[in-house]
């Protein structure tokens, strides 16, 4: 990641190389992902779904194969705009949220459909096994 970071291509060919001479594919799928994510982020939020796109392909073809999808991925990061502003929110925002709690304009006002359950006050995906329907709303308390 570093060597993404430092936008330098070669390094970061070098060392997503080294990982799959190892055999790990999962390690540099993970790492190319975080950076999209984290380095690149918002000055070129395209990035994320390239990436995307490029490790499940690698992970559908297996190595060795996976390899050129993996290296399109670096060299993109590794030459793309970065900026790290995404990270700053989440910080922020852990800060001033209290726990257990969800804004009253995050919950629904739609009526519940048959056989969902809301009553959880965990975020928790709620599946209901009678219309398989999944709410990932804030619960109504």
């Amino acid at each position: 990641q570093k060597s993404i970071r430092g936008s330098d291509p070669d390094a970061a060919l070098h060392y997503l190389a080294r990982f799959l001479e190892a055999g790990d594919l999962v390690t540099p799928c993970r790492r190319l992902l975080c950076s999209a994510s984290e380095d690149v982020g918002m000055a070129y939020p395209q990035a994320i779904a390239i990436v995307k796109a490029c490790v499940d392909t690698a992970m559908q073809l297996g190595l060795p194969e996976a390899q050129l999808p993996l290296a399109h991925a670096a060299v993109l990061l590794a030459t793309a705009p970065k900026s790290n502003s995404g990270l700053e929110g989440p910080g922020r925002m852990s800060r001033r949220a209290v726990p257990g709690t969800c804004p009253g304009s995050s919950r629904t006002s739609t009526p519940t459909p048959p056989g969902l359950t809301t009553g959880s006050t965990t975020s928790t995906p709620t599946i209901s096994p009678a219309t398989g329907w999944t709410s990932s709303i804030c619960p109504t308390r």
